[in-house]
């Protein structure tokens, strides 16, 4: 009897993509499976691949479908199971809802999931709070009052909050992060990995994976 091999539906895919922020280069193609890192370099890409930024030309899925696909609870579903953080050269209005304390924007988008209570939200943010070294009057800060330094790491807290994590898109993650603060940031992303999630990392520069112990695959040299 023959044996038949199971096919593997890539976390994050892109089909001849071109955004806003690779305009100028070629169109993207790769299929990102879970428990793989992938670096791009670029600037930006977040908003493209959660399909809220219009691709110029091409197609992204996420587990198999275009995000256009989706109806609203699916949608809303997938999209929380995305960890991000926004490249920290951006305006801070783009990174964070200057309205709401750190907290509040860290708690935003989990707090609409069905399967997570508000005590197990609260106690897995001050858990990472913790691992990341971030005061916990921090949490409690308007955006516009840290500094970048915590900021950053601010946002690692945000990405791995969610308790499913499929796919954390980081954009220049390390920037104003102290260097102490840069294996502990890793560390959590070889975590997220060995658990299934898929990391696309993005930076103008390509950092030195090797010392960071990371692999990642380059679809887009």
């Amino acid at each position: 009897m023959g044996s038949s091999t199971k096919s593997v539906t890539a976390v994050l895919q892109f089909e001849e993509a071109v955004t806003n922020s690779s305009i100028g280069r070629p169109p993207m193609s790769f299929a990102l499976e879970s428990g793989k890192i992938a670096f791009l370099p670029l600037e930006k890409i977040t908003m493209a691949a959660l399909g809220i930024e219009p691709l110029v030309k091409g197609r992204v899925l996420f587990e198999g479908n275009e995000w256009s696909s989706l109806s609203a609870f699916p949608l809303e579903q997938s999209r929380r199971s995305v960890g991000f953080v926004i490249n920290p050269e951006e305006e801070t209005s783009r990174i964070w809802m200057a309205n709401l304390t750190i907290k509040g924007n860290i708690k935003l988008a989990p707090r609409f999931d069905p399967d997570q209570t508000e005590k197990d939200l609260a106690k897995r943010m001050e858990t990472l709070a913790e691992t990341f070294e971030l005061d916990s009057g921090i949490l409690e800060a308007r955006p516009a009052t840290i500094t970048p330094a915590d900021s950053i790491r601010a946002q690692w807290v945000r990405a791995f909050v969610a308790p499913d994590l499929r796919l954390l898109l980081v954009e220049n993650p390390l920037q104003d992060a102290l260097v102490h603060h840069h294996e502990t940031f890793c560390q959590s992303l070889r975590h997220a990995m060995d658990n299934g999630a898929a990391v696309l990392w993005v930076s103008e520069e390509k950092p030195e994976f090797a010392k960071l112990g990371l692999n990642p695959i380059f679809p887009c040299p």
